[in-house]
Parts: structure tokens; sequence; C-alpha cells
């Protein structure tokens, strides 16, 4: 049985996961929320830091996809003790930036980011965290 820090712990990397795992939702976020709080001498900039960061918000679709794919990823660790290339291959490695990116995080919070690297790297030659 898991002990009440453990699951306290277990909720805030699920909380980081979905509020600042995804960095292009982040960054939308804050272009949208700087966009609508821009002085008035500067409209122009501020409607195009909205727009920016709707799209980027939108096109993440708030980093749900990050944080479903790290919770799948999460779960597969805890239920095999490790990550194996075969699931990183058919699920990961093929998808987007917001899926290898919520891998990553669970990767990188479960103690499996040198095996994440190695087959992410074999297979498209691009680590997706920035």
């Amino acid at each position: 049985m898991a002990s009440l820090k453990d699951k306290l712990k277990e909720k805030l990397l699920d909380a980081e996961a979905l509020l600042l795992g995804n960095r292009i939702t982040v960054l939308g976020e804050l272009a949208f929320l700087y966009g609508n709080f821009v002085d008035s001498d500067y409209k122009i900039m501020g409607l195009i830091l909205s727009s920016l960061g709707g799209f980027c918000i939108g096109a993440t679709r708030l980093g749900t996809e990050t944080f479903r794919t790290y919770i799948k990823t999460k779960e597969h660790i805890k239920k095999h003790n490790k990550l194996d290339q075969h699931f990183l291959e058919m699920g990961i490695c093929k998808k987007l930036y917001c899926d290898r990116q919520g891998a990553y995080l669970a990767a990188r919070d479960y103690g499996q980011s040198k095996a994440f690297k190695e087959s992410v790297k074999e297979n498209i030659g691009v680590i997706p965290n920035f």
C-alpha cells in the first residue's frame, strides 16, 4: 500500500504534467494572457499575441494529449517496472510532439528516461522535450 507521502508526490507529478508538461501550451497560455493585458498603445501587438496564444492552446488541446499519454506511460511503467522498447515503438515514437512529451515526462518522473531517450533517438532521431 502506498503511503500518503507517495500518493501526494504522484498527484503533484500529475499536476505538473498537466499544467506545465507541454511547453507549447504554456507558451500559448502566457502569450494569450499577456496579449489581453497589453497597454492600449500596443493593441495590435496584443491582438497578435492573443491570437498566437489561442492557436497554441487549441493546437495542443490545452495539453490534454500530453497528459493522456503521460498517464498511459506511467501506468505501463508501474505495471511492468520498466519502459520497454515495444511500447514506445508501437505507441509513442510514431506520434507527434504532445504524445512524445507526455511519454518523456512519465519516463523522467519514474526513472526510465535513459530507456526513453535511447528508443526515441533510435526510432526518430529527435528527443521531443525542450
